[in-house]
């Protein structure tokens, strides 16, 4: 999945692993125009499959994180994805 440039997500993570675990979460909130949960949320609405697909997600719950406190956890989805991907979003 790959991130938008619509003034929000600026980059596509290297680390092919980052968001996959809860030992490498996505990091949110920083130069974002909300915080906490609608953070999350407007992150999620920038993401997009690797053709442009736009994602449905829905959070699955809360986890512990690797040293980082609560993790949210969320099933993400496009068209043309064979099984849903997992997310965990700090």
């Amino acid at each position: 999945m790959e991130g938008e440039d619509s003034g929000g997500i600026q980059e596509v993570p290297l680390d092919p692993a980052y968001g996959y675990t809860k030992e490498k979460p996505i990091k949110v909130g920083s130069g974002l125009p909300v915080s906490g949960p609608k953070a999350e949320q407007y992150y999620l609405n920038q993401l997009r499959g690797p053709n442009g697909e736009e994602l449905q997600y829905e959070r699955a719950g809360s986890c512990r994180g690797f040293g980082r406190g609560l993790l949210d956890i969320y099933t993400v989805t496009y068209d043309g994805l064979d099984k849903p991907k997992t997310l965990y979003i700090n």
